[in-house]
């Protein structure tokens, strides 16, 4: 399973962003039998284009494979994409490797809706 973290500054020990299209970078996450066995730090290419990053951004999820999307705040355009593709999105705050093993755990459960409106990262 992947999983792919919008954070901060990235790495396990990080923050989860509160932004998913406008986080500065993912985190992913590769999980075998229920460990963690992979990380890898992404730059959100998207993350200071004008328009459509949550798009963007959720078809880079899409790309890589990725099956669980985790971010503080996702908006409506990215988990429409996230969802018809496939790749559960869930909302989480505080540490990378809490929620992703929260997640292994059960503890974090799928989104079933958008918890922000568009254009909620933007910054003007």
């Amino acid at each position: 399973m992947k999983i792919l973290v919008a954070t901060e500054k990235g790495g396990l020990d990080d923050n989860i962003s509160g932004v998913f299209g406008r986080s500065a970078v993912f985190t992913i996450v590769e999980v075998e039998d229920g460990k963690i066995k992979n990380v890898e730090i992404v730059k959100n290419d998207s993350a200071c284009l004008g328009g459509g990053v949550g798009i963007k951004a959720s078809q880079f999820v899409v790309d890589q494979n990725i099956d669980v999307a985790i971010s503080g705040r996702i908006g409506p355009n990215a988990f429409n994409v996230l969802k018809e593709s496939g790749v559960v999105a869930v909302i989480a705050e505080g540490n990378v490797k809490d929620a992703v093993q929260d997640y292994i755990d059960g503890k974090l459960k799928p989104a079933k809706e958008p918890n922000c409106g568009m254009k909620h990262g933007w910054n003007k």
